[in-house]
């Protein structure tokens, strides 16, 4: 996420300007003091850290998987023959509404012209910012009594269990989860007053 940011700012239009601009950060300088611990020449039985230094074969590698990922979710383009790195509207969005690639992914497979707008709120209660978002048993009265107040119906119910989606590695929230988030979203968006102190919390993290 922090590379799209640099690539859609046009600080980063290279593989060659990612593989430097990496060193400059403090994942680099704490890799190079512990590599073992950041598994540098994993599944590499000749690896031989001396041999290499700075780490360039690594900076190598982990630039190239976070090109790949980015352009799968559709955030970059990323030209193997040229090895440079041009930005896309998708990757902006993500980048100046600090949306993680894994969400902008699920987002852009989902988005359709026809979706209503009970899809579109589980669309976003979905997203992978709100995976460590849980309903609690002393919320759950509560969270019944917004679920009837909010104007667009929620489909999940705040009895199901706390549970999330994987996708081929990419984890959405789903059941009790997701109905929270999607009540708190109305809930913010009508303007409804919250009583209890956590779901005010919580409001402040969905909010942002």
């Amino acid at each position: 996420d922090t590379l799209n940011a640099e690539i859609q700012l046009g600080s980063i239009t290279t593989v060659k300007e990612a593989i430097r601009w990496l060193s400059y950060t403090y994942l680099y300088v704490r890799t190079l003091r512990a590599p073992k611990v950041y598994k540098v020449g994993l599944g590499l039985e000749l690896f031989d850290p001396d041999a290499d230094p700075t780490l360039l074969r690594h900076r190598q590698d982990m630039i190239h998987t976070a090109c790949v990922k980015l352009t799968k979710c559709g955030l970059i383009r990323y030209d193997t023959r040229t090895r440079t790195l041009s930005p896309t509207p998708q990757g902006r969005i993500a980048s100046h509404y600090y949306l993680s690639c894994d969400s902008m992914k699920i987002i852009g497979s989902a988005l359709r012209p026809t979706l209503t707008d009970i899809d579109l709120l589980r669309l976003f209660a979905s997203s992978h910012e709100f995976i460590n978002v849980r309903t609690r048993a002393s919320e759950k009265l509560e969270l019944r009594n917004l679920i009837g107040r909010v104007p667009v119906p929620v489909r999940e119910s705040v009895d199901d269990m706390n549970d999330l989606h994987d996708d081929g590695g990419q984890q959405s929230q789903t059941g009790a989860g997701a109905a929270k988030v999607n009540c708190l979203l109305q809930a913010y968006i009508s303007r409804l007053p919250l009583k209890g102190f956590a779901l005010a919390a919580d409001m402040v993290y969905v909010r942002q």
